[in-house]
């Protein structure tokens, strides 16, 4: 059995304070396309965060791309404070006698952080804009006399709070020799129960695991990698198979309203290597394949992601891959 309780403390760095102003092209839905007069009854924030725009229900974003400008928080005179929280484990590793070598583990995980230090996406500042009025994110969002957007600043800064929380599981056993040769198969997996954040205090709680989103990334509710290893004699291989949980998208088209949420399909990517080590001399010869089966990433609405069409840091972007190496050690 094990458990574990740690206090968390992160300072800002100096790239966090003090980054240099870096011009970029973000994409965003605009909460002010088609504005009308009933729209500012019902929600009266619109009219901070939708400034000179003439609510008569003719207003178009002409381009989802807007200016940007990323800065640190002393760009727009901010005061950036450590992040500070908890995390909590408990779990527990398992080793039958029946079954010698098999090791199973399972681990809760809890982490609650406060001020959390990240730079604010202009989507995320539209959307806070528009939903509370606050002063801090309306202040990053500048237009033009027609109301279209001259520049959205995000700036780093500090969000209300963040709590998630989840188990890993893990699984190893050397499978006893045979003719053949010698297996290892093992697998580790996460399930992410909650990923909840609160933008400003006293904002709304937004639950986020199981969804893409521009802020937090892909926060799959399962992601799993597997594998089989095989040696004989100077021979090695092995297979490993990664699964990325399917994902929603909210409100994905950015067209005026809420649209349907649109799911994302889960991924499954097989790598496959093979060794030959010359004993002689300690070299060793490997070959191998990524992607196997060239799976191809998924490809999601422009106001999603920018340019790259897709979830870059998530998904293979380049297809079956091949390599080769040869490592000689002395």
């Amino acid at each position: 059995m094990r458990s574990s309780y740690a206090d968390i403390f992160r300072a800002p760095t100096l790239i966090d304070i003090y980054q240099a102003p870096t011009a970029s092209a973000e994409t965003v839905t605009d909460p002010c396309v088609a504005l009308t007069a009933q729209n500012l009854i019902d929600n009266p924030n619109l009219a901070l965060a939708c400034e000179n725009v003439d609510p008569d229900g003719t207003f178009a974003q002409p381009n989802s791309q807007v200016d940007a400008l990323q800065v640190g928080s002393n760009g727009v005179g901010g005061d950036l404070q450590p992040e500070e929280g908890e995390a909590i484990t408990f779990g527990f590793v398992y080793e039958p006698e029946a079954l010698r070598g098999l090791m199973l583990s399972i681990d809760f995980w809890y982490y609650s952080i406060d001020n959390v230090i990240t730079a604010i996406d202009p989507q995320t500042t539209l959307d806070v804009c528009a939903s509370t009025g606050s002063a801090q994110f309306c202040d990053y969002i500048n237009r033009f006399g027609d109301g279209t957007v001259l520049q959205i600043v995000f700036p780093t800064a500090n969000l209300g709070k963040l709590d998630t929380n989840g188990i890993d599981f893990s699984v190893s056993y050397p499978v006893p020799s045979t003719s053949v040769g010698d297996f290892r198969v093992g697998a580790d997996a996460t399930y992410t129960d909650s990923y909840e954040s609160t933008v400003i205090d006293g904002g709304d709680t937004l639950e986020v695991a199981g969804t893409y989103d521009r802020q937090y990334g892909n926060i799959a509710t399962w992601r799993v990698a597997g594998y089989v290893g095989w040696t004989y004699r100077d021979f090695q291989a092995q297979v490993v198979g990664r699964f990325i949980d399917a994902v929603n998208l909210v409100d994905p088209d950015g067209a005026p309203g809420i649209q349907p949420d649109l799911e994302v399909g889960s991924r499954i990517y097989w790598d496959l290597t093979a060794g030959y080590t010359l004993a002689r001399t300690n070299t060793k010869f490997q070959i191998g394949v990524n992607n196997m089966f060239d799976n191809q990433p998924p490809i999601l609405y422009q106001n999603n992601v920018t340019n790259a069409n897709t979830d870059v840091e998530t998904y293979d972007t380049i297809g079956r891959f091949f390599f080769g190496s040869v490592t000689q050690k002395f």
